[in-house]
């Protein structure tokens, strides 16, 4: 045992290691759950039993108030949303001469919506009933790809910002921030009627799981690694109009996406 902690450390320096043994955590436990809740190895009564008496407490507090701050969020984690912003942050990383970072954003992206697409047609789980849905949403129920996506995304973005940051007290609020948004987006998907509990909590454990994952190689990578410091392509006038641009074309089309799927 002592022989395989301290290989570990070996492999993952640092605090790394800590991150990486989360992860295997994360893993094992997200493997136990899916089979759980697909193919009832272990408490599956008691998940689905959960999961419509969640349902029916969401039916009773729904209100018009309510419908409006969830969908808002919903919103956040549809794909036109996600897929748009990212545009804008994989330019300013080009720009910015963050080529490798970059990549570890696509990467983590294309591989969170591959496997919530791969699970989603292997466990091929029915959503609630249609008659208590607010929204119209297609597709299987397991996992919630919400849920999972919002993790990948919001938890990169967060996790570049916090390289970005010095001040400590910087870096706990773009975390809480994170969590927040992350958290509101897959209680929407309850609220809103198209997902059960189990799947918003499969989707935030496999994305969670996949998020450290990124995250431990990608500082492993460096510190094995290290990158070169480079200027960016353009000068720092020019990074700092696009990202301005770029930053003010996305908020316009996010302000067309709400105008035309109204908070109803």
């Amino acid at each position: 045992m002592q022989k395989y902690l301290a290989t570990f450390r070996r492999l993952f320096p640092g605090t790394h290691h800590i991150f990486a043994s989360i992860t295997l955590i994360l893993g094992v436990f997200a493997v136990i759950y899916t089979l759980g809740v697909s193919q009832g190895f272990f408490l599956r009564g008691f998940i689905t039993s959960l999961d419509k008496s969640v349902l029916d407490v969401i039916l009773l507090h729904r209100d018009a108030a309510r419908s409006g701050f969830f969908l808002f969020f919903t919103y956040l984690g549809n794909a036109e949303i996600i897929a748009s912003l990212s545009l804008v942050i994989l330019l300013i990383m080009t720009l910015s001469r963050k080529v490798r970072a970059a990549w570890f954003f696509i990467i983590a992206l294309f591989a969170g919506q591959s496997l919530s697409l791969l699970f989603k047609y292997l466990l091929v789980r029915s959503r609630p009933d249609t008659a208590h849905a607010l929204i119209e949403q297609g597709g299987y129920s397991f996992p919630s790809g919400h849920a999972m996506g919002s993790v990948v995304f919001y938890g990169m973005l967060g996790y570049f910002l916090c390289t970005l940051l010095v001040r400590h007290r910087h870096h706990i609020l773009v975390t809480l921030s994170t969590v927040a948004v992350i958290a509101l987006i897959g209680i929407s998907r309850l609220y809103l009627g198209v997902h059960w509990l189990s799947d918003v909590v499969a989707g935030w454990i496999m994305g969670s799981t996949l998020l450290i994952v990124f995250i431990v190689f990608f500082e492993h990578r460096k510190s094995l690694f290290p990158v070169v410091h480079r200027d960016p392509w353009v000068s720092r006038f020019v990074l700092i109009v696009s990202a301005l641009l770029l930053s003010l074309a996305e908020a316009l089309f996010i302000a067309h996406f709400f105008l035309s799927h109204p908070l109803r």
